[in-house]
């Protein structure tokens, strides 16, 4: 099939940035933004109104001059108030006027006439300001006054004064100033108030009484012709003004959808007919599984939408743009990077980032919400991030479907930041999760996860459906309980009055009456809000602690502990098992001795059986990267009751114990991300003195080594971790492409270079030779070692090879197993299409090449 990429009519080498910079008045800057800009029918007729009231001021000198461009962040307010100023401006861009760029990319009869009729009254010069850091936090309008005095003289290479002069007094000197250095000429403030979605009243306020000076002067000016065009003031502001405007411009989401479209999302017109023959397929189907139930999002659309958001569903982009505004309003949103706050960003990203691969997928991969989660997640305050990876880390290996828990609780994390009237309903969730054209809604399997996450007390339910715990709503809970307490012991007020005089008065003696048990009431409330408070700022230290702690920690303090009583409790259960043996062994004899008695037959005692090890702790142990998690699954799936006892990770118990544990170990070197080799020789001992079974499970090594590269190149670039290889390069020509592009890159980890880790504490990785002989050690010491590759052929047996060690047996209706869903061999077709690998293989160490030889693998 036709990879994504293949689609897609843009140029991904080119950048988005994050934002657009009013102040960047970089020719080739302003060049590249008017290229892509993209222009609807609703902007095109702001733009009208604008530049048309705009060319009226000229004649008319009541006219005010103040222009407010609001819209929520990322909505397009930048790029608008930034095409102004290059109309107002005009400056020459490669050897073209910026107003007939311009009109190039919006071609309207009426807006030329305006625009050439305020090119030719005058020439103007345009200012760029970020109000909201001039602001301090209790703002006067002298403030604002006198940051973009500062900003006009220096603009004009004029010197600032030390002492300048007092609010409004500063507005009439500004445009002496200006007058004195640009001789008929005019000029325009750009005040930017984007970078706070709501910005205090106060300071709205104070925009407005600067605005009003400055229009009020321009007015003045313009009538006594002292100067050629007024004085604009353009504010850019995530919500409307305090009070009626004269030039209003609200930007509306509904235009992203287009804009995305239009921007991103193009596709090449002879590919066109993929999509198409994809819609007429799997349209009608992909139309229910997509349905929302009780929201008034739309979910309906046609052929020619679906062609034209894809690989994004029309209404999964309106659900993005409301994921970037809610991101923009959340708390200490500036704290965090730009990344992708904006949703022409977010797609972007999606598609040119070579770590996410998205584009690399094939046609009929749609963008589900767990997606648009891994877009912003570096835009989410650390707690939510923390919550969904603790979420990620208890559930996703325990579940029979790998990954699902994640999916789920990215959802709900994106469901409730949207906050929309979308119900949070294992239904909706389903639906929005649905990521191939093809798929029906996995709603069995939301809803067994949301029921587990119930059980675990990691969500709730509410009037609005499922929700993530979070400490706020306990730190909103104790912040309300301080007002109550107050109240405890205290009167009601009452209006004055003799009437409700008398009736206070004889309140206040009940009250005196009573305050021997109002007192102890109060003391009682007062501790309780007080053991909250401490509960609030423990639990903030311990989110803290817990988000701190790098990911290779394999068993949080607490999980030990768990861990730790899980393991005596099977402990105490064999010796329970043990005794009753025992018992029931001694009970035979007794009663064998009353027959032979009375028979009058000589006494025969029987040998009372040895205590029976029959449980032991078993560890399945893998190096990185050679296909432990396909045993994982094996072992949850068919080992019954003992799968309760699985844990991916491994602790060492200096007793037998039903545990299964899976995880990485070394034996001779030190490695990131694998228990360390004191921990292989505490379960060598163990397995010495028959309490642990170790199975060791392995691959192709230079199939681990691509895993390996591709596993960490993805996390430390991108932050997100994959299942395999086919997670980022679905087709092996993908691999060796980017493989090609950073052979060095691989090299260096093959090596195991430290540099490639640069940044990140810790342990390197071991080296490709070192890995080798791990491998070897491994295959000398576990009881049993197991070739992933030996489950393609025969999965069954394989496994109950596995069991036997376990002393379980395979249920016998189970008469075919799954084999590993890892592409193996995958060195072979890398190494056909790339000289510069099958040299890399070439190279090796005899040692290293003997011992792959000794594992039963070829090098050719």
């Amino acid at each position: 099939m036709t990879a994504i990429r293949h689609l897609m009519a843009r140029d991904f080498s080119r950048p988005v940035p994050a934002t657009i910079s009013v102040a960047d008045r970089d020719p080739a800057a302003v060049f590249s933004e008017l290229g892509e800009y993209v222009v609807t029918d609703r902007i095109r007729a702001d733009y009208e109104r604008a530049f048309a009231a705009m060319a009226a001021a000229l004649t008319s000198p009541e006219a005010n001059t103040g222009i407010w461009i609001s819209g929520f962040f990322g909505a397009g307010k930048s790029s608008f108030a930034k095409n102004i100023a290059s109309v107002l401006a005009n400056p020459v861009i490669n050897g073209t006027p910026a107003s007939a760029l311009f009109l190039e990319k919006v071609p309207s009869k009426k807006l030329a006439e305006s625009v050439a009729l305020l090119n030719r009254s005058a020439r103007c010069d345009v200012f760029s300001l970020n109000a909201y850091r001039e602001l301090p936090k209790h703002a006067a309008p002298e403030h604002l006054a006198a940051a973009m005095y500062r900003v006009l003289l220096t603009g004009l290479g004029h010197p600032v004064p030390a002492r300048r002069p007092a609010f409004p007094e500063l507005v009439s000197d500004a445009f002496d100033l200006y007058a004195a250095h640009r001789a008929a000429q005019s000029f325009a403030f750009i005040l930017e108030m984007d970078e706070t979605p709501w910005p205090a009243a106060e300071q709205l306020q104070v925009l407005s009484t600067v605005v009003d000076a400055f229009s009020a002067e321009s007015r003045r000016r313009m009538k006594a012709g002292t100067i050629p065009a007024p004085a604009w003031i353009i504010v850019t502001a995530q919500q409307p003004p305090p009070r009626p405007f004269p030039l209003q411009i609200g930007l509306s989401p509904a235009d992203l959808r287009e804009i995305v479209a239009c921007r991103i999302l193009r596709k090449k017109p002879d590919q066109e007919f993929v999509l198409r023959d994809l819609f007429a397929a799997h349209g009608e189907s992909l139309l229910t599984s997509v349905q929302l139930e009780g929201s008034s999002r739309r979910t309906d659309f046609s052929e020619d939408d679906f062609v034209r958001c894809y690989p994004y569903l029309p209404h999964l982009i309106d659900f993005s743009v409301d994921v970037a505004d809610a991101i923009q309003r959340l708390p200490d949103a500036l704290t965090r990077p730009a990344g992708n706050r904006t949703v022409v960003k977010q797609c972007f990203e999606l598609l040119a980032s070579g770590q996410i691969g998205f584009r690399h997928r094939l046609a009929g991969a749609l963008v589900s919400v767990d997606r648009i989660y891994d877009l912003v997640e570096a835009n989410l305050p650390p707690e939510r991030r923390a919550e969904i990876d603790d979420i990620r880390r208890r559930f996703d290996s325990d579940d029979e479907r790998p990954g699902m828990a994640g999916r789920v609780a990215k959802a709900l994390c994106m469901m409730e930041l949207a906050d929309t009237d979308l119900q949070r309903t294992a239904k909706n969730i389903a639906a929005l999760l649905v990521h191939e054209v093809s798929e029906r809604p996995q709603l069995a399997a939301v809803e067994d996860t949301l029921y587990r996450f119930s059980q675990a007390r990691c969500i709730r339910q509410t009037s609005r459906g499922w929700k993530l715990f979070e400490f706020d709503e306990l730190r909103r809970t104790v912040a309300a309980l301080e007002p109550l307490r107050r109240k405890v012991g205290q009167l009601n007020p009452r209006r004055p009055g003799w009437h409700n005089d008398r009736i206070q008065q004889a309140k206040t003696l009940v009250a005196r009456t009573l305050e021997w048990y109002s007192r102890s009431l109060a003391e009682f409330t007062g501790a309780l809000c007080g053991a909250l408070e401490q509960v609030t700022v423990a639990l903030d230290r311990l989110s803290t602690k817990l988000a701190a702690l790098e990911r290779r920690v394999v068993n949080p303090p607490e999980e030990q502990l768990s861990m730790d009583v899980i393991a005596l409790e099977g402990r105490l259960a064999l010796i329970e098992q043990q005794n009753a043996r025992q018992v029931q062994s001694l009970e035979r004899q007794l009663e064998s001795l009353r027959v032979q008695l009375k028979a009058g037959a000589p006494a025969v005692v029987e040998e009372v059986p040895a205590i029976e090890s029959y449980c032991r702790t078993t560890y399945i142990v893998g190096l990185f990267g050679t296909g432990r998690r396909y045993l994982n699954q094996l072992l949850l799936l068919h080992t019954g009751d003992r799968a309760r006892y699985f844990r991916d990770s491994i602790r060492v118990h200096p007793g037998p114990t039903p545990m299964i544990y899976s995880g990485h170990a070394t034996i001779r070197y030190l490695s990131r991300d694998q228990a360390p080799p004191q921990v292989m020789r505490s379960i060598h001992d163990a397995v010495a003195a028959r309490f642990a079974d170790l199975i060791f499970i392995y691959r192709h090594p230079l199939d681990s080594l691509l895993t390996n590269w591709v596993w960490w190149r993805t996390y430390l670039r991108d932050n997100r971790t994959i299942a395999g290889i086919r997670d980022v390069y679905p087709a092996t020509a993908d691999l060796c492409a980017d493989l090609d592009a950073h052979f060095d890159d691989f090299r260096s980890f093959a090596a195991g270079d430290p540099s490639f880790f640069a940044g990140f504490p810790g342990p390197r990785f071991l080296s490709f030779p070192e890995f080798v002989e791990e491998t070897g050690l491994h295959i000398q010491s576990a009881p049993l070692a197991l070739r992933l590759e030996d489950f393609i052929a025969d999965p069954v047996r394989q496994f109950s090879r596995v069991l036997n060690v376990m002393s379980l047996e395979l249920d016998p209706a189970v008469t075919a197993l799954s084999p590993p869903g890892t592409r193996l061999y995958t060195h072979r077709l890398v190494k056909e299409q790339l000289p510069r690998f099958s040299k890399f293989i070439d190279d090796l160490d005899p040692e290293t090449k003997a011992r792959i030889d000794r594992f039963g693998y070829t090098l050719t």
